[in-house]
């Protein structure tokens, strides 16, 4: 939803601050490091930041 209020808040790392709550966290930038990530087995809740581009639907 573009120009939606309240979404785009810069400088936000969302990895430190699960990290922060305890939680295990990691930023993930290809397909493949994805798979990687996904085919682990957590020993607990996690959080797994993968960054898409902006679209608009068809």
């Amino acid at each position: 939803m573009p120009d939606a209020p309240g979404l785009d808040i810069p400088g936000l790392d969302f990895t430190l601050i699960a990290r922060g709550y305890g939680v295990s966290s990691e930023q993930v930038n290809s397909a493949e490091e994805l798979r990687a990530v996904l085919a682990e087995r957590p020993d607990g809740p996690r959080l797994v930041q993968v960054d898409t581009a902006l679209t608009t639907p068809n």
